[in-house]
């Protein structure tokens, strides 16, 4: 017997036609077949022996690179603009970023951000991390549900890889994003947002559904130095199989004294973690005097402890104009630390305030410091 082929991250686009054994990109299969695609149009077939079927539309532009991401689209491959991927050797970009240059409208600069119309460009935004960006409508993202064998949208910006930028959504909303990765850090629409002066500011995400580990939020998961204003959730849920998980942002930290958190508002069905739990921030953990002002919550709040209804664990300055309603529950029997508003407010200095806020939470515990207002203050 001969050995069999091996066909590895290739794909088809002719019309195929035949009689028996027919496939959109392998008609018989007695090899291996990996990470290769043809299209279901062109070709005019739906089944194949092996292979991925996509449409035309998936398979062009930037598109390719997250339909297609079996392909190194920073190695082997580029995309083309309306086209099929082509190889880097032929390519005319030296890597993906070149091509995120070319593809979308803008330099990334402060008079000239990337404007972003798509849910591909918002996710190939990871080419770019310290660049500027700014969505030019609201963005149907409903598919990231398929995205990645199911692991839907991967968050911009990581550990070692922060996304050190800035973001305007123009007013706009990013409807139905989906992240389904219980193994990871970091998770959110952003995941790590570094060092610098960041903003993230005039963007509405509505019928979010996120499942992360520690630090999940569905706009950020883990925050640096971020200043965050004018933006909403609305609908959905947040899941954190792990602690520091919110609403809007998993873990806000900075360490520069600016409002790091304003005018922000949440309405989501739960938000579930395991400590440091909050319907609009799981943890603030700032190195210096930091500000969260305007800001509302409204879920179902669920963790063991520290669990609060705006926010599971709030050190260090100011929680001012803030309100919160709906459910807290704290499943531990020990020191569940659930509030209404905040279920641990730590006294970081003399200037930590709690002003003019408000809960009208119901807050449930089988364990001890549960409060209204706040489950501990120290």
């Amino acid at each position: 017997n001969r050995p069999a082929g091996t066909i590895n991250q290739t794909y088809a686009v002719g019309a195929v036609t035949g009689n028996s054994d027919v496939g959109g990109l392998v008609g018989s299969d007695a090899g291996t077949v990996n990470d290769s695609y043809w299209d279901t149009e062109t070709s005019g077939q739906t089944t194949s022996a092996a292979g991925i079927g996509l449409t035309t539309i998936q398979m062009t532009g930037l598109n390719a690179t997250v339909e297609m991401y079996r392909f190194d689209f920073e190695g082997a491959w580029r995309p083309r603009e309306g086209d099929y991927p082509e190889l880097a050797r032929r390519s005319p970009y030296a890597d993906g970023g070149e091509a995120y240059d070319d593809l979308v409208d803008g330099d990334g600069s402060a008079g000239d951000p990337y404007r972003v119309t798509t849910v591909y460009e918002l996710q190939r935004m990871d080419w770019h991390l310290d660049a500027e960006f700014e969505l030019q409508n609201d963005v149907n993202a409903t598919n990231t549900s398929e995205w990645y064998d199911g692991d839907g949208f991967d968050p911009i910006g990581e550990v070692g890889g922060e996304f050190a930028g800035k973001f305007d959504g123009g007013g706009h909303a990013i409807d139905g994003l989906t992240i389904d990765r219980p193994g990871s850090d970091g998770v959110g629409l952003f995941g790590v947002v570094g060092e610098g002066v960041i903003d993230i500011s005039r963007v509405g995400l509505t019928g979010v559904n996120v499942t992360g580990d520690d630090s999940v939020g569905a706009l950020i998961g883990n925050s640096t130095n971020a200043s965050v204003s004018d933006v909403t959730v609305t609908g959905g849920r947040v899941e954190g199989r792990g602690d520091s998980v919110g609403g809007l942002v998993g873990r806000l930290n900075t360490t520069l004294p600016i409002e790091v958190l304003v005018d922000a508002h949440v309405t989501l069905e739960n938000v579930t973690g395991t400590e440091n739990v909050g319907g609009l921030v799981g943890e603030t953990d700032p190195q210096t005097a930091v500000t969260i002002a305007n800001v509302s919550a409204t879920a179902v709040v669920e963790g063991q402890r520290t669990v609060g209804g705006l926010v599971g664990r709030h050190y260090f300055h100011r929680i001012e104009n803030a309100t919160s309603s709906g459910t807290v529950n704290a499943s531990s029997a020990g020191n569940a630390n659930a509030g209404g508003l905040v279920g641990h407010f730590g006294i970081g200095s003399s200037q930590t305030r709690l002003i003019d806020s408000d809960s009208n939470v119901t807050v449930s515990s089988p364990g001890g410091n549960v409060g209204g207002l706040a489950g501990l203050v120290e």
